[in-house]
């Protein structure tokens, strides 16, 4: 009886031990093919129900509206652009009964917005923001008022409440609501 009892047991490991080894097989193969990789930093003590994905999506919108409503129809697709890729992207589709369709033209790798001087053109002020050790650049049109991270800034358009800028022929001033 003693012997049959060691028997058992030592198939019971032995089972044990093969059953682990295939939930571990599973759960790396549901990991790689149902997993999505990104970028979450926490300091100690912090929350968060967001991260960064790797992947890169393209996200197109449609405005418009219906019978006096203001709508809004966005579709967002995974995709792959490179230099090396066919960098292909199409959405057809209708807005309350018209059809639209957008295409890719041509994908430009590292593009960045920049501004090309125009003496016919309008002006501009570029407002650089020191955040986090690193520098995000806004621009400003002349007699606009934008809400920069909560921050309400005007170029040649004075308004209550905001930092007003003024640049004339004769210098350039601003007015602020804060003070210290």
């Amino acid at each position: 009886m003693a012997a049959i009892a060691c028997s058992s047991a030592k198939n019971w490991a032995v089972f044990v031990l093969h059953a682990s080894w295939i939930f571990i097989i599973v759960g790396a193969a549901v990991t790689r093919y149902i997993s999505d990789e990104g970028k979450l930093a926490l300091r100690e003590g912090e929350e968060a129900d967001f991260y960064t994905s790797e992947l890169t999506y393209i996200t197109a919108q449609v405005d418009g509206s219906y019978e006096g409503q203001p709508l809004r129809k966005a579709k967002q697709t995974e995709v792959l652009f490179s230099e090396f890729t066919s960098n292909s992207y199409s959405w057809s589709s209708d807005f309350k009964g018209k059809d639209f369709r957008i295409d890719l033209k041509r994908f430009i790798a590292h593009a960045e917005a920049t501004f090309v001087a125009d003496p016919q053109g309008e002006s501009y002020l570029k407002i650089v923001e020191a955040a986090g050790g690193e520098g995000h650049e806004h621009y400003l049109k002349s007699g606009a008022t934008e809400n920069f991270h909560g921050l309400p800034i005007s170029l040649n358009n004075p308004t209550e409440g905001a930092i007003n800028l003024q640049i004339t022929p004769e210098g350039s001033y601003i007015h602020t609501p804060l003070y210290g």
